[in-house]
């Protein structure tokens, strides 16, 4: 199976580039950080996050539903951190967020909050 990579541009890169990028209607990846977040992980703990992200594309992990407000996310667990996904599709898995196990749901719930106010 071939490996699918999305180019990545920050929000900032892809606002301002937001006409070209829709009429070349290709892919990408927006993220509100200029390096991937398991740059700032240590060596460790980024090891087994890659791991665990190998396995939630084949939903292989330690996945649960999400409860409450955030029904229709998941989270996966990865030790002391939680990844928060959603499917797109059965061969689709977005991440939405990802922090340490004492602030991640909190955390995720507010933005999404904040995004909502937004729209």
């Amino acid at each position: 199976m071939a490996k699918t990579t999305y180019p990545t541009l920050s929000v900032s890169k892809a606002q301002s580039g937001l006409p070209k990028l829709c009429r070349d209607k290709k892919a990408i990846l927006i993220t509100t950080h200029e390096k991937p977040v398991s740059v700032l992980l240590p060596p460790e703990p980024k090891r087994r996050v890659r791991v665990a992200l190998k396995g939630l594309g084949r939903w292989q992990g330690d996945i649960k539903p999400l409860r409450g407000e955030l029904e229709g996310f998941y989270r996966l667990r990865v030790g002391g951190y939680r990844i928060v996904c959603c499917m797109v599709s059965k061969s689709l898995v977005q991440l939405e967020y990802a922090d340490t196990r004492d602030v991640v749901y909190e955390a995720f719930r507010q933005l999404r909050l904040l995004t909502e106010m937004d729209e």
